[in-house]
């Protein structure tokens, strides 16, 4: 079995290993590519309550950043996960989502990573 995380298994890549089989002893070429970066740009902004706590906006760019962290190669950002993500933060009553791959953002609807991508949240702006 053949392991491998953030690369792209390809016959005619840009990068080349010789590996040895444990199980065989077998020296076989292993080519792939790496996926490429594309950065996500967010700004949101929060309507909070008096429970909003004097650290809300990093918790909401945690919270954020977290739902990039379960994302694989290839997989769309959805803004979906991304206002639960902010919804379990104590005491906010609204948000206005800015999502792009360009800063500053202006799109706010879902963003589609090819599958030889991975999107990476370059900039999360909170404002509150």
């Amino acid at each position: 079995m053949w392991e491998h995380k953030g690369g792209i298994y390809y016959d005619a890549s840009d990068v080349v290993a010789d590996v040895t089989d444990l199980e065989t002893g077998l020296v076989r070429t292993v080519r792939w590519d790496w996926a490429a970066q594309v950065n996500i740009y967010i700004k949101v902004t929060v309507t909070t309550n008096n429970s909003y706590p004097p650290d809300g906006d990093s918790q909401v760019a945690m919270a954020i950043e977290g739902v990039f962290e379960n994302l694989q190669v290839g997989d769309d950002v959805r803004t979906l996960p991304i206002y639960a993500a902010i919804d379990r933060v104590e005491g906010v009553e609204s948000v206005t989502l800015k999502i792009d791959t360009v800063n500053p953002p202006g799109g706010s609807t879902d963003i589609e990573i090819a599958a030889t991508e991975f999107a990476y949240p370059e900039v999360v702006e909170v404002v509150s």
